[in-house]
């Protein structure tokens, strides 16, 4: 099988520590085909420093890139869904930086809104990928942290099963083929009211 060619989108801390993170899988499994920022100086000094081939200012110009087979979105977090569901739109498989998606607006906004306006998004984000037939993939590591990955074994152990679970800052999903995390406005509660929605309660527990 063919080295995979991955697109960076962002040229800063996420995007740096996943392209650290790729080293070991060059040139066998991945080539860092390209990465894109807006500043033209961050990119250029990005794309020198990972010896990346291509370097671009606009998100549309990498997407694009007959090179690039999968974009891994590390940009800020309100465009992130917009990356996403561009990337997906032009038949490639896509890696998402947490989170996924959120509301990106006035604090006192309601509530509710802030709500649906995230879970609009995530399922905006989820609808791209199943037309467009690729894989997403949700970089979400929190899950295998050790405490993390403790409380689990202690939930196991006690016979208590998974339970719900909500956090000031997100919410964890595991649905098929993606795990998907809002902002701090998604919570867990009652009847869902989207695909997104069914899902975001439940945490995605490492094995």
């Amino acid at each position: 099988m063919p080295a995979l060619g991955v697109g960076i989108v962002g040229a800063r801390f996420a995007a740096d520590l996943h392209a650290v993170n790729y080293r070991p899988l060059v040139p066998a499994r991945v080539r860092l085909a390209a990465v894109c920022s807006r500043t033209r100086a961050d990119v250029e000094k990005f794309a020198r420093h990972h010896e990346i081939p291509r370097a671009f200012t606009d998100v549309r110009q990498l997407v694009e890139c007959p090179d690039v087979d999968v974009v891994d979105v590390c940009s800020t977090t309100d465009s992130h869904h917009e990356v996403a569901i561009a990337a997906a739109r032009a038949g490639k498989h896509v890696i998402v930086e947490k989170p996924l998606t959120g509301f990106f607006g006035p604090a006192d906004v309601d509530r509710q809104r802030m709500l649906d306006t995230a879970l609009r998004n995530a399922d905006a984000v989820l609808d791209a990928v199943a037309k467009a037939g690729v894989v997403l993939c949700y970089a979400e590591d929190f899950v295998y942290a050790p405490p993390v990955a403790k409380l689990r074994r202690l939930l196991d152990a006690s016979g208590a099963g998974r339970r719900r679970a909500a956090a000031p800052c997100c919410a964890w999903a595991a649905i098929p083929s993606a795990s998907c995390s809002t902002s701090s406005t998604t919570r867990a509660s009652g009847a869902p009211a989207s695909r997104s929605a069914r899902a975001r309660c439940w945490p995605t527990w490492p094995s």
